[in-house]
């Protein structure tokens, strides 16, 4: 949970840049979303790349649960 919600952090304060509609977006392009996102967070060097792939593991597993 702690590594999730810091790498959330990081996503939110460096690549948010609004999310209406997210909601109705389908799963795959919220998947999407988020590979783009911890990508350049990688790139940038604001996380590390098992930090982007743990965060991605649990992102989807969310997803696919209906959590978010």
């Amino acid at each position: 949970a702690e590594l999730f919600l810091a790498v959330h952090a990081v996503l939110d304060e460096h690549y948010r840049t609004g999310e209406s509609g997210m909601d109705e977006m389908p799963i795959a392009g919220k998947q999407s979303m988020q590979r783009a996102m911890t990508g350049q967070a990688v790139r940038d060097g604001h996380i590390t790349q098992e930090q982007a792939d743990r965060f991605t593991e649990i992102h989807d597993a969310l997803l696919e649960a209906g959590i978010m």
